[in-house]
């Protein structure tokens, strides 16, 4: 991509795939600690805490490599020929040092230690294309991802080789992990029947929203791990979406990852399977489009180039609740859990009201179409 060519011409070609890298590090609440000419190195977990910061991290490197994918470049020797462009990424999991130096001009974080040079050698043994993560992120994230077979990859010269396995996909419904799950839960017999007493409600045709608020640390998380756990295995669907904090710049981030989800589980992986030929989920011309524009493709509705932002965001947001109204049927309830809304934007805000609205006219009518795909929507403060 960029030897033999002119500097300016490399770096039109590396400096858009860097961005997509650092948006999707952003995405999923990580921190870019050092850009390295042609990659990028991050950590998540550090320097703001995240139980799930090894599953956000799998989240970041699958977004890169579909984004990327997508991105047309072509070689130095053979310039017609053009394809996706393809990575290499490497995850471990371990105990950093991490800090803050400050240089004379502006801040910089870092992190040291075995965990980072074992990332790094992964990066560099894995294949153009693949994400290899380690042994210790697999133990992590093994109910939330799918992996390939186990295989061995060298370190150096005097030291032994380490295990690791190709990621192949972040399952949809339920990539954040349960806090404890080995620990017994106990208590909160209250909140639990409140809880599965709103499902039972839901599950019968009447719509119905559900906050849970309450001090950092008393146990909202573990809470609603039981709960979803209890629903998803009663035959129910769970969409889990999370929100950021401002200071990350994330665009309509908590809609991204609900959409995504559930176009996932419509059958839906990529902005092709929203051709209308593909049959896979009804929309109108214009949420299509929406939609085809999220998943990265490029609309076909004549009307998509006129709109101005503020009408594609609105039109995200509706077509947001249309997939979602979609994925359920007569024997299911769809669980979506909005998680960390103390960090609510316009756009998150105007997507609760209009499942407010969906769900209270919903509890209104008495048609088994319309009972069939109601909403039960947990907000987690």
């Amino acid at each position: 991509l960029v030897i033999g060519r002119d500097p300016e011409a490399a770096n039109n070609t590396l400096l858009p795939m860097l961005q997509g890298m650092i948006d999707a590090v952003h995405q999923y609440g990580g921190t870019v600690l050092q850009i390295l000419g042609d990659g990028i190195m991050a950590a998540f977990g550090a320097p703001e805490s995240q139980e799930d910061h090894a599953v956000r991290a799998c989240l970041a490197a699958e977004q890169m490599r579909r984004e990327l994918g997508q991105w047309p470049t072509s070689s130095r020797t053979d310039p017609d020929s053009v394809r996706g462009a393809r990575i290499r990424v490497g995850i471990n999991s371990g105990e950093v040092l991490a800090q803050e130096l400050l240089a004379d001009r502006w801040p910089e974080y870092r992190a040291a230690g075995e965990a980072v040079y074992v990332a790094a050698r992964l990066t560099q043994a894995a294949k153009p294309g693949v994400i290899l993560v380690s042994a210790a992120t697999a133990a992590i994230v093994s109910e939330a991802v799918a992996l390939g077979d186990r295989r061995s990859v060298p370190l150096g010269k005097q030291l032994p080789r380490t295990p690791a396995f190709e990621l192949i996909s972040v399952r949809p419904a339920d990539w954040r992990p349960r806090a404890a799950a080995a620990t017994p839960f106990v208590g909160r017999r209250r909140e639990r029947l409140l809880l599965n007493d709103a499902l039972a409600r839901a599950g019968q045709g009447a719509g119905e929203m559900v906050v849970l608020r309450g001090d950092a640390g008393i146990g909202k998380t573990r809470l609603v791990n039981e709960f979803v756990t209890d629903a998803s295995a009663a035959g129910n669907i769970v969409v889990r979406a999370t929100c950021f904090p401002p200071h990350l710049f994330v665009p309509l981030p908590p809609v991204v990852e609900a959409m995504r989800q559930a176009l996932l589980l419509l059958g839906v992986h990529s902005a092709a399977d929203l051709s209308p030929d593909a049959n896979l989920v009804q929309l109108t011309p214009l949420h299509r489009a929406a939609a085809t524009h999220l998943l990265g493709g490029t609309p076909t509705d004549p009307q998509w180039p006129s709109l101005g932002p503020t009408e594609r965001r609105h039109l995200t947001l509706s077509a947001c609740v249309e997939v979602l109204e979609q994925i359920g049927d007569a024997r299911q309830v769809v669980v979506l859990v909005l998680e960390d809304v103390h960090w609510v934007d316009s756009d998150l805000s105007r997507l609760i009201d209009l499942l407010s609205v969906r769900v209270h006219l919903r509890s209104e009518e008495h048609t088994s179409e319309l009972q069939s795909r109601l909403h039960l929507v947990c907000r987690l403060l």
